[in-house]
């Protein structure tokens, strides 16, 4: 994986020296993570960390797994402010990771996650990214329509779609790196907001020819822990939430995902995804989606690009479900 996506001999190491994501508050429509609260480590406690692996081990690639790097690029005053914390006005974390850095470590790469509208909000946080020494950020774009990204995945965006490519450009801009995700078969997808789906990832693919390492799809699994689940097993959450798609369901969906599907580690991903996409997807079937999973496949192995799942049969595309072995592109 890491000798395809770089011209040197890489030694990584997996860290967590940060958690949490700003839009925890809320949360995407998908996301079953338990705690997103905002928690760091010091600046100079992590570069003693960095400077340890680097010396003993000849660590040179900082995987840094938080939740989403790129909200510790807002002020702590406005991050914490969300969750009721009043905090005294002073830099980003990433401004004070940035100044903390010692000189013999600003060879150290780092690979991260992080937000679109981030970067839609803050246009000088590729620069900084780049002098941090990232080279790769695994971002979830997840689609391409308004419509679905601020209401039927939550996700939030100021800007919406414009966020994506404005997150997509700044990338281009440093060449970083991209490792995006895309999500569909959400609550009123459509034939349209697919084939919207299907120009963007050609766009983005071309506008940063050569720093897309991977396209990661996958179709949006109701998992117990997520919001998508509370809607539709919820009636007082779902009636809100599908009122607001403008999507009739019927009342008997909530008891019906509640007691069918009570033992959520025995459930069959594609059983309960094609029915989900039954009730709330009343334009397009799973086969449609599943077809845009295909397509993003067969572009990834036209273009040398890396396959979410990494073609391994079985493996589930994402947050998704599970793509069939002729789907996929070979094996990395």
């Amino acid at each position: 994986m890491y000798r395809r996506w770089h011209d040197h001999y890489v030694i990584p190491a997996v860290t967590n020296f940060a958690r949490g994501c700003h839009w925890g508050a809320r949360r995407c429509i998908y996301c079953d993570i338990v705690d997103l609260t905002m928690q760091r480590m010091g600046p100079r406690r992590i570069w003693r960390w960095v400077d340890l692996l680097h010396r003993q081990y000849g660590v040179n690639l900082i995987y840094e797994v938080c939740d989403n790097f790129t909200s510790f690029a807002f002020s702590d005053r406005e991050v914490y402010g969300r969750y009721g914390i009043a905090l005294a006005e002073r830099p980003s974390w990433l401004d004070r990771l940035l100044a903390a850095r010692p000189a013999h470590l600003r060879d150290v790469d780092w690979f991260v996650y992080g937000r679109a509208d981030d970067f839609a909000q803050h246009p000088d946080l590729g620069g900084k990214l780049k002098q941090l020494g990232v080279v790769r950020v695994n971002m979830g774009l997840d689609h391409a329509d308004d419509r679905m990204l601020n209401r039927a995945l939550r996700k939030g965006n100021r800007g919406g779609a414009a966020a994506n490519r404005e997150a997509v450009e700044a990338l281009a801009a440093q060449g970083i790196q991209g490792y995006f995700s895309i999500v569909v078969g959400g609550p009123g997808e459509t034939r349209a907001s697919l084939d919207t789906v299907r120009r963007f990832v050609e766009w983005a693919t071309e506008t940063m020819t050569g720093l897309v390492v991977c396209w990661d799809p996958s179709i949006l699994l109701p998992l117990k822990g997520a919001p998508i689940w509370d809607v539709l097993t919820d009636p007082r959450k779902g009636s809100v939430y599908f009122k607001n798609l403008g999507i009739d369901v019927p009342a008997r969906m909530y008891e019906h995902f509640r007691t069918t599907y009570a033992d959520f580690d025995t459930v069959d991903t594609q059983e309960i995804t094609r029915e989900a996409m039954s009730y709330y997807c009343p334009d397009i079937s799973y086969g449609d989606a599943e077809e845009l999973i295909h397509w993003v496949y067969a572009l990834c192995e036209q273009r040398g690009i890396v396959p979410g799942g990494y073609g391994i049969r079985g493996l589930t595309t994402g947050i998704g479900t599970p793509l069939r072995e002729d789907a996929v592109a070979a094996p990395v």
